[in-house]
Parts: structure tokens; sequence; C-alpha cells
């Protein structure tokens, strides 16, 4: 393996690929592409996920998306945008791991200190107006599901509408004045929403408490 500590030396092609021993990675497709392009497998012993670090972290996600959605009572069918959101959030910020040498895996991995923009102004599902032109007063009320990286010029969001889909959206503003008017919003927002994509985090949620305990590794 490499051990120079330029920028180009962390992205690309790894050089070794540390997975456990199933058949899906040691003896399928995913086996020739490394074949195919010179990536050393590594594999744990069976049951012994300790001994991939990215194991752990792998729970400590799961367990932070849990939460965040239980405490926010994130409809379950958008766990993969939470999760999204969690991991970029995870990357993100830096810890007093030893080695992480201060600064944040993102930059540890490629070498330059991350932009965090898009995760100023808003939360994970956060209520917001968000421009729609074809509204009466040009916006709506939806909630906030995290930053879109593939659409747009910059600064553009994933919004949920009280139809249960997810638009794209540049242009929103938090919602400052909580008036009768905006509460009636609210409720009528959440009831249209759980009608087309349900809410099943309260069930779901209890489930999870026991599972953390006895799965350290998620």
């Amino acid at each position: 393996m490499r051990t120079t500590h330029s920028t180009d030396s962390f992205t690309g092609v790894p050089t070794e690929l540390l997975t456990d021993g199933a058949k899906e990675l040691t003896q399928s497709g995913w086996s020739k592409i490394c074949q195919r392009h010179h990536i050393y497998q590594v594999c744990t012993e069976p049951r012994s996920p300790w001994q991939n670090h990215a194991e752990l972290v792998g729970g400590i996600l799961k367990r932070k998306v849990r939460h965040r959605m239980k405490s926010t009572l994130t409809p379950t069918r958008l766990w993969d945008y939470c999760w999204e959101y969690t991991s970029s959030i995870y990357c993100l910020t830096a810890s007093k791991h030893i080695l992480l040498d201060g600064v944040t895996p993102h930059e540890k991995v490629l070498g330059f200190t991350p932009d965090i923009s898009e995760y100023l102004d808003f939360t994970w599902y956060q209520w917001v107006w968000y421009y729609e032109p074809n509204s009466e007063h040009r916006q709506e009320i939806g909630k906030w599901l995290g930053p879109v990286y593939n659409c747009g010029q910059g600064l553009a969001y994933h919004i949920l509408t009280e139809k249960g889909k997810v638009l794209t959206r540049s242009t929103i503003s938090h919602i400052v004045n909580q008036t009768d008017e905006v509460r009636t919003l609210k409720s009528e927002f959440t009831r249209s929403m759980e009608s087309f994509i349900g809410n099943n985090s309260k069930n779901t949620a209890d489930s999870c408490d026991n599972y953390d305990q006895e799965n350290p590794y998620g």
C-alpha cells in the first residue's frame, strides 16, 4: 500500500479492501471487480465484526439515525434521507479520534476543509416555507430533508410536500411567525402527508431500544 500523504493517495481506486467473508463479497462479481482493478481483499474472521472499524461506525450511525427519526417523529419511509444527512454530519464534524489528528473525516480523507454552508441554516425535518410558482402565495409549507448535491447551482435542498413527494428547491425560508393559521397548516400538512406515506416511527422506535443494547455494531 502507498504510504504518502498527498490528496491523490486517498482518492480513486483503493489498493486494499477489508470486508467480512460473505460470498457476495469474495466469490461474486464484486470479487472480479477487485481482481480487475488489483484491489487486495482482506477478510475478518467469522462472527468478529470488531476487526473492521467500519462496522462499529456503521452501528454508531444507525443509532444516530434512529434517535433523530424518533425525536422528530419522522416517517419510517424517509429513513434513506435521514441516513444520508446523518452520515454527512458525521463526516463533517471533527472529533477527538486518535486517527483524525483534530480534523474532520472529510478533510482527513480528501485533504481540504469541507464547506458546510448547506447545513448551517436548517436542521433535519424542520418546518420551512418553500417556493412554489403555482401556489396562490408563491410558497407552501414543507419539511426540510437535507441538501441536494446533484441538482441546481448550489444550496439546493430536499423538501417534503404534503402529498409525500420530495422536491428540490433552492428558495426556502424559516417559518418565523407561529400563528394560528400556520399551526393549522402544519396539522393539515401532517395529516395529508401521512395519508400518502404513513408514519410508523412510533412503532419502530420502541423496538429499536433493546436492539441497540444487544447489537453495538448495528
